[in-house]
């Protein structure tokens, strides 16, 4: 993984690269601003009750001591379990279109989130952040201390980390799949290279005009027949983007 102060460069598990662009420091700031709004708008409504129930105002040390951790609770409640319910979003990351991944472009975990989440404690040192800005200041990565240990980044969420594919891979028939060895062998032969130039096509070939969309489609199709050695049956009365696209299917889809 590379990763500057804009973008960062993520490998997937079948070792296709994407660039994608990091949540600046005034971003991240906005959201949770957002969010600790949302947070002081809860305890104030719940204060009143809760402060009766535990009668702070002629409660001893010990009370008080309870009620600041109540509080603490609530705060790192919001964040924890809103950030694993709605995927790496709070109600503020969501406002400002931002939202937590993992650094190798993996499903984020419940325990990713709560040790990212935990370290707010050391982050706010000396006051409000302090460490966190540092670290995002001279890392040159937009990582407060939480991210780096936990392995993860904040994105913009306007760009998507995995390619626009969705409809090839929901496609219900794809003949190559009817056999099994053929799949394995697709998986195993395919370099990050092919794979890669293969999900740009995908990507982008409504771009071009028709002429160069055949062409292209055409060359791929050609070139992958001769690697593989597909059989007729597989491959017979579809056309080549067809062909193509099944093949996507196979390298993507499990």
């Amino acid at each position: 993984m590379i990763i500057n102060s804009e973008y960062a460069i993520i490998k997937t598990p079948e070792e296709v690269e994407f660039k994608i662009h990091l949540a600046s420091l005034p971003r991240r700031a906005s959201a949770f601003l957002i969010d600790f709004l949302i947070i002081l708008t809860f305890i104030w409504v719940v204060n009143t009750p809760m402060s009766a129930i535990f009668n702070i105002a002629d409660g001893g040390g010990v009370v008080k001591a309870l009620y600041v951790v109540l509080m603490a609770f609530i705060s790192n409640f919001y964040f924890i379990f809103i950030e694993y319910f709605y995927h790496g979003k709070t109600l503020g990351k969501k406002m400002l279109k931002i939202k937590v991944i993992d650094s190798d472009a993996l499903s984020l975990t419940f325990y990713q989130i709560l040790i990212r989440n935990l370290m707010r404690s050391i982050d706010t040192l000396p006051f409000f952040y302090g460490t966190a800005v540092l670290a995002m200041f001279f890392g040159k990565n937009n990582r407060r201390l939480g991210d780096i240990v936990a392995g993860c980044l904040v994105i913009c969420d306007e760009v998507a980390p995995m390619p626009k594919i969705k409809a090839i891979l929901d496609d219900k028939y794809n003949s190559l799949r009817e056999d099994p060895l053929l799949v394995a062998r697709i998986r195993e032969q395919t370099t990050a290279e092919e794979k890669q130039l293969l999900l740009q096509v995908a990507e982008n070939y409504k771009v071009f005009e028709s002429d160069a969309v055949l062409q292209i489609f055409e060359e791929l199709a050609k070139y992958f027949k001769e690697k593989f050695q597909f059989s007729d049956d597989y491959i017979k009365n579809i056309s080549d983007q067809k062909m193509i696209f099944n093949l996507i299917n196979v390298l993507f889809k499990k």
